[in-house]
């Protein structure tokens, strides 16, 4: 089933284009690190412009998974295993170029372009067509952006100060 609206990711969002194909419409596998253990039940999920978030489409093993043993993912080490395998730190993706799973609008151009996150289903017993509760919205707070001051709150400030001045210097004679 599509979980578009049901899903809640878990972990990073990895986001990677592949260029240099030998040809177009070869497959490559990408094997990613994951920051966090894949949880139980977890889906594959895919954004693109075009289509926003979706599953990642399932076939022919393109979606392997393993425990980490070292400090790195590779092929070297452990039995990689088909599907999200739970508590694994491993993923390995074999993508097509052209393919279902290349963001880049299904066409064989030399390039993979895919955003991907790990994601589980959210935990709650009601349909959304049978539901009539609501929620707020919510706040989000990046420490890193850059702070900004609107011009606006420089010009009322600027006014208020020169205001305070010159009725201190008024009363003051």
């Amino acid at each position: 089933s599509d979980y578009t609206k049901d899903t809640l990711a878990t972990g990073d969002i990895y986001d990677y284009i592949i260029e240099g194909l030998s040809a177009t419409g070869n497959s490559t596998q990408v094997i990613i690190q994951l920051t966090t253990p894949i949880p139980a039940n977890a889906v594959l999920r895919q954004y693109s412009l075009a289509t926003g978030w979706r599953n990642f489409v399932v076939g022919n093993n393109n979606i392997q998974s393993k425990a980490n043993t070292s400090n790195t993912c590779d092929n070297t080490d452990g039995t990689w295993q088909t599907g999200l395998i739970t508590g694994a730190t491993c993923l390995k993706l074999t993508l097509k170029d052209g393919g279902e799973n290349d963001a880049d609008g299904n066409q064989a151009n030399g390039v993979i372009e895919s955003t991907v996150s790990i994601a589980t289903p959210v935990v709650g017993g009601n349909d959304d067509s049978s539901s009539n509760s609501s929620s707020g919205g919510g706040c989000v707070y990046n420490p890193s952006a850059p702070a900004r001051f609107d011009t606006v709150f420089i010009l009322l400030m600027t006014l208020s100060a020169y205001y305070l001045i010159r009725r201190r210097c008024r009363f003051s004679h």
